[in-house]
């Protein structure tokens, strides 16, 4: 878990880049240049073992917790926010690539996949 200080520092740090329709998002952290890209699939759920469920505001919030855990591999979010205006967040161990027999429509989720070039 990350203290205050840097949880600031990451913040401080973080760029978030909204690139086009396809809703690629990429994640550039200045000092140690990480960066990953997620690709959203609407109304999908990849049923494999979790690092950890929690919640989160913003999807943004859900990524950076996937971004500072090395072993999360992708995501699985809600598709709308609760009462308490937020959204259930699962980090993943694998993706679906490795288990398309677990990648199922799910109209109250959305999966997001680590994209690579």
């Amino acid at each position: 878990m990350l203290s205050f200080l840097d949880f600031l520092n990451f913040f401080l740090f973080l760029r978030l880049i909204v690139l086009d329709d396809a809703r690629e998002i990429h994640f550039h952290h200045d000092s140690s240049m990480r960066f990953a890209s997620f690709v959203e699939h609407k109304s999908r759920y990849l049923q494999v073992s979790k690092h950890s469920e929690t919640r989160a505001r913003e999807f943004t919030d859900c990524a950076m917790q996937c971004l500072t855990t090395p072993s999360c591999i992708s995501l699985n979010i809600g598709s709308s926010k609760d009462q308490r205006e937020t959204f259930w967040c699962e980090l993943l161990l694998d993706d679906m690539f490795n288990n398309t027999q677990n990648f199922k429509e799910n109209a109250t989720s959305r999966h997001f996949s680590k994209w690579v070039s």
